[in-house]
């Protein structure tokens, strides 16, 4: 398998085993600024969570070892902490936190945000439906409404007249399922009238 040169020479010219081990032997200071602690408990951190890093290696390529994965946490750790971050903490690292917590169950599920899309579209149409049937329900409401209120005086008129004797002819037409219309103006119906005066004085009551 083809690797660049380059990573062939990461034991030489890397950081970790280049200028992270000048550090420990040189100067702790800096090595301290780097990690946030000493060579010594660098060394007793790296023994505790050895067992829990460490990686398998492989015929394909070198994998890296727990020391230099354990180096790269406690230095973005300390480069974090340290408020030197600025621009480049803005931009690139909360996107690697992003993409290191996308990989954790617990702590990024990209199926708990498809069910919370889910949930908001159930909600919307929901919400769409409801008004529908509140606006249906509400012209049904008012049909009714003008239809008791359009017949109530004619039932009324008839009740009047009944006990007077004389039946108006709104009511007849009810009686026999018709609507007058405009047939009260018709020449039939005006003779009709003038044959029977009363029963015109009833009508227009």
């Amino acid at each position: 398998m083809w690797v660049r040169q380059i990573f062939l020479d990461r034991a030489v010219d890397g950081d970790f085993h280049n200028l992270f081990a000048k550090l420990r032997t040189g100067d702790t200071a800096l090595f301290y600024n780097f990690v946030r602690m000493s060579p010594q408990q660098f060394d007793f951190l790296g023994s505790l969570v050895r067992p829990l890093i460490e990686v398998q290696q492989t015929p394909l390529r070198e994998s890296l070892s727990s020391a230099e994965r354990l180096a790269i946490t406690l230095s973005v750790r300390a480069l974090v902490e340290s408020g030197l971050h600025g621009k480049w903490y803005a931009d690139a690292l909360r996107g690697w936190h992003r993409c290191q917590a996308a990989q954790e169950p617990s702590a990024f599920s990209v199926a708990s945000l498809q069910l919370q899309d889910l949930a908001s579209v159930f909600y919307l149409w929901t919400i769409i439906v409801a008004a529908a049937l509140l606006a249906l329900l509400t012209e049904c409401l008012a049909a009714l409404t003008w239809s008791y209120r359009r017949g109530l005086p004619i039932v009324k008129q008839a009740i009047l007249t009944k006990q007077s004797g004389r039946l108006p002819q709104e009511a007849l037409v009810m009686m026999l399922g018709e609507r007058v219309g405009t047939a009260v103006g018709t020449p039939k119906t005006a003779k009709h009238l003038q044959k029977d005066p009363h029963q015109h004085s009833a009508v227009w009551l």
